[in-house]
């Protein structure tokens, strides 16, 4: 798990999202602030600590991402209030992606800041969040 902007997001894999759930490591979310946890994955659901709030979006990795889903996370990301975990399968290509979004809409970081913090890698789901970032406000 990767703690970005000062501990604002957090960037994982569906095995440590789901690790942070077992009954010995229940306190993991609580040392982190973590309030929410959003998936990016098609058909994946983290067994998340049933009080959290969590939002599930069907991302799909080698297509272009809607601009509603990027909304919608940083929707969801001003709702909670605090620290998000963003995780997909193997939390190296959807979750940071939009932990990018959410670091950039939400959080006011620059674009190209956003994108560097995440370490958000190049492919189709970035290329539709750069296009959703400059459509955002237009």
């Amino acid at each position: 798990m990767k703690a970005l902007a000062d501990g604002r997001i957090f960037v994982a894999a569906l095995q440590e999202a789901e690790d942070l759930v077992r009954p010995e490591a229940m306190g993991a979310y609580a040392r982190h602030g973590i309030v929410g946890v959003l998936t990016v994955a098609r058909d994946v659901r983290a067994r998340c600590v049933s009080t959290l709030p969590h939002l599930s979006m069907p991302i799909e990795e080698m297509v272009l991402t809607s601009p509603t889903w990027f909304d919608l996370a940083c929707h969801f990301q001003r709702a909670v209030g605090g620290p998000l975990l963003v995780h997909c399968h193997a939390g190296v290509n959807r979750s940071p992606v939009f932990a990018a979004a959410i670091l950039y809409r939400v959080w006011q970081m620059g674009l190209s800041d956003a994108i560097h913090e995440a370490d958000a890698p190049p492919g189709r789901c970035l290329e539709s969040m750069m296009t959703w970032a400059r459509n955002a406000y237009a």
